[in-house]
């Protein structure tokens, strides 16, 4: 007689917290609507926009969630450094999440100016820079992960996103040295790359390009294989599988959740 195997899957946080660096933004915001709803206290960060962060933690609190916010710039290390003091204070960090980043608009290599192509660059590539390196004394410290939010644009080249791609590859580059070089410590690094979704395409990127937004969804829904723009709990649902026990054997990946747009 064979016994019967059973499996219950792992819990998907241990105990402690996750930080979110961007947690008041689009994506940040279902990212830590995600991990609280999957039983994680969560520590939000913002730079100028407390008061949008403070309506976020509220709204998760009402949810149930054990939720704090602080101030972080992410572009000057000591700042990181002061959130992430606070942040673990009373309890261990067990998940680092990257989901900030300068508002976007499209432009051509070509025609990209050179000073808004350095603001993308020092604030995705320096920041998450900053991020990493004040994270991982913390992260070593009982195995724990990050997870950065890109685009799908690392893995094939989209027209006129430039200011994109190119900050968010050096990001992905990152993740892949910290994969190699904190696995033996237990630290995991990956990364999710991001399509179209129903935020981040604001005003802004539309005046620049002189589309309409109607027009602007009209072209790119024909680019996406699925037909479909994508949705900002789906990209979290992803960022927090990745980032929880159930990836415990995932590192050094970049998941796209994109529709099929990159391919």
């Amino acid at each position: 007689m064979t016994e019967t195997e059973t499996y219950a899957p792992p819990p998907m946080f241990p105990a402690g917290r996750a930080v979110i660096f961007g947690g008041s933004g689009g994506i940040g915001r279902a990212v830590a609507r995600a991990l609280v709803a999957h039983g994680s206290p969560v520590a939000l960060s913002y730079r100028n926009g407390r008061e949008k962060a403070e309506t976020v933690a509220e709204q998760l609190r009402r949810q149930g969630g054990d939720v704090t916010i602080g101030r972080a710039d992410i572009q000057d290390a000591a700042s990181v450094a002061g959130f992430l003091e606070a942040a673990a204070r009373g309890c261990k960090i067990h998940s680092v999440i990257f989901a900030t980043g300068p508002e976007l608009y499209f432009d051509f290599v070509s025609t990209v100016r050179a000073d808004a192509f350095r603001q993308f660059m020092e604030a995705d590539v320096y920041g998450f820079m900053n991020i990493a390196q004040a994270s991982l004394p913390y992260l070593r410290d009982g195995g724990g992960s990050i997870t950065a939010v890109v685009t799908c644009g690392v893995r094939q080249w989209l027209m006129r996103d430039v200011l994109s791609i190119v900050p968010k590859t050096a990001v992905w580059s990152i993740v892949q040295g910290l994969s190699k070089e904190e696995g033996r410590y237990g630290v995991r690094a990956n990364a999710v790359g991001v399509g179209v979704t129903d935020v981040g395409m604001g005003e802004r990127e539309m005046q620049h390009s002189g589309e309409s937004m109607q027009d602007f969804f009209e072209r790119i829904l024909k680019q996406i294989p699925l037909r479909r723009i994508g949705h900002a709990d789906q990209i979290a649902e992803t960022v927090a599988f990745m980032a929880s026990q159930r990836a415990s054997y995932v590192t050094g990946q970049l998941i796209n959740v994109d529709g099929g747009l990159a391919g």
